[in-house]
């Protein structure tokens, strides 16, 4: 998830619309000092339900906390296609918003449109945002960046997680006091627990399109670079095959 900021439209920011450079002219962080009358910054989202509701009251609670910057929420679907989609619209008619929150996945679409300031800008042009970046393990800002560069001026991380069942381990006859780690390990336990009749369906794999992308993009540091360079193609998991073949014929093997 990051949050991404326009370089037109909707903040009235100068910025020239490339996603490219450092340059700190091109994320005016001390604008506000010079700005004539309240500055509004429009943000859209796919917040809904408690997440909407949590954010409108940080909003109203930052409003009301100064009478100098104006943020106006507008949320955009339930889904992060839903904003891009608009988002697109939106840059055809140059009504961008000043910040929108997209998917980790789009990050090379963002960079290609021309459309946003970048945050490495931001983070050279602001010491405390330098020293906030800084702080992030490399993988955390690799993960966000192009060419480089980090694109979003926020963003956040997680780790995946794999659960097991103890018990059908020691039926299968495995220590359940050592699970896998890897994938290859992974796909190891699920054979023999196959095999040994404990289940038919070993593994549960959350198969949501940017998950099994981004496993198969950049599940081993040895592709990276290849990786990288299919998602500068603009394709999907076609080219990204080819950029990491082992961990897409991993996948593709969990369902045999």
């Amino acid at each position: 998830m990051a949050f991404l900021a326009g370089a037109c439209g909707g903040g009235g920011d100068d910025g020239d619309g490339s996603a490219s450079g450092g340059d700190d002219s091109k994320c005016p962080v001390d604008a506000l000092e010079n700005a004539d009358g309240k500055v509004e910054i429009t943000v859209w989202s796919n917040f809904n339900a408690l997440p909407r509701r949590t954010f409108e009251a940080m909003v109203k609670e930052y409003n009301t906390s100064q009478d100098r910057v104006v943020v106006d929420f507008q949320p955009q679907g339930v889904s992060f296609e839903e904003v891009l989609r608009k988002y697109k619209l939106a840059a055809e008619d140059d009504a961008l918003p000043s910040l929108a929150l997209l998917e980790d996945t789009t990050t090379q679409v963002m960079a290609d449109s021309g459309t946003i300031i970048p945050g490495e800008a931001c983070f050279d042009a602001d010491p405390d945002g330098e020293a906030i970046k800084d702080d992030f393990l490399p993988i955390a800002t690799a993960s966000y960046s192009v060419d480089d560069q980090v694109l979003p001026v926020g963003f956040d991380v997680y780790t995946a997680l794999i659960y097991y069942n103890r018990e059908t381990f020691r039926a299968a006859g495995l220590d359940p006091d050592v699970p896998p780690t890897t994938l290859d390990e992974v796909r190891a336990a699920a054979q023999k627990i196959k095999d040994s009749g404990v289940g038919d369906k070993p593994v549960a794999v959350v198969a949501a399109s940017w998950q099994t992308g981004v496993v198969a993009d950049r599940g081993w540091s040895a592709d990276r670079e290849r990786g990288q360079r299919a998602r500068r193609s603009g394709h999907c998991i076609g080219v990204r095959q080819q950029a990491n073949p082992r961990a897409v014929r991993l996948l593709a093997g969990y369902g045999r």
